[in-house]
Parts: structure tokens; C-alpha cells; sequence
């Protein structure tokens, strides 16, 4: 199953079954209206699901307790002499790590749907 209100998944997908010589068999033309889905309730695609539950405080948390850059300068804006300079250099390491953060993040989220995830979840 696929999420029809992807435009371009639809479409590679209708090719690809006219490339294979497959039957295109359509359940319900209601979904391709773009009204939402209400036989997928509450799923997300993957970059959703990272907008929703790993929010910038929460990828900022995460490279200041993973990036030994951003560990180093966190130790420093604790000193007793706190420099503006060293708060901005945070500021400048995190706005470089956070498209990585990002993408393993959706990686991460999209983990959760892969066929083997859904067998061992017992999902047929």
C-alpha cells in the first residue's frame, strides 16, 4: 500500500506495473480526490513522523550529547567566563549538523516499515 496523496509515487508506481505488463487494479478512487485517508489513520511517512516526534530541541539534545564538537563547546558556555563568541559558535556547529541529524532521523522513522519490521510485527 501506498499513500495516494503522492503524486509521484503514484505515477512511478503506475508505470512501473505498465512497464511489467501488470493489472492496475484500483479499491477506492475516493484517494486519488486528496481528501484524507481514513484506511491509513494515524500513519505517517517517515519525514512526519521526525517533524512531529524529533522536533529541532530534541536533534539539538541529541548532537550536543553525541558530537564531540558540540560536547567541547557545551563544556565551555559552562565556564565561569561565558563568551557571546562561544555561544554562537553552538549555534553555528548545530545549523551544520542538523540536515545530517535530519536525514538519519527520517531513516530511522522510516525503519519501522520495512517488509521485514512488518513481518516480525506480525502484520500480513
Amino acid at each position: 500500500m501506498w499513500f495516494l496523496d503522492s503524486a509521484y509515487k503514484t505515477v512511478q508506481t503506475i508505470m512501473d506495473l505498465d512497464r511489467e505488463e501488470l493489472p492496475l487494479t484500483v479499491a477506492n478512487w475516493r484517494e486519488f480526490s486528496g481528501r484524507m485517508k481514513n484506511t491509513c489513520r494515524g500513519v505517517l511517512e517517515p519525514e512526519g513522523t521526525v517533524e512531529i516526534k524529533f522536533r529541532r530541541k530534541d536533534l539539538e539534545k541529541t548532537m550536543q550529547r553525541l558530537d564531540k564538537t558540540c560536547i567541547q563547546i557545551v563544556e565551555k558556555l559552562t565556564s565561569p567566563q561565558l563568551n557571546p563568541n562561544k555561544k554562537e559558535a553552538i549555534t553555528i556547529r548545530q545549523e551544520k549538523l542538523l540536515p545530517m541529524y535530519l536525514q538519519v532521523g527520517i531513516q530511522f522513522a522510516d525503519l519501522h516499515d520495512t517488509t521485514d519490521r512488518m513481518l516480525e510485527m506480525g502484520v500480513t
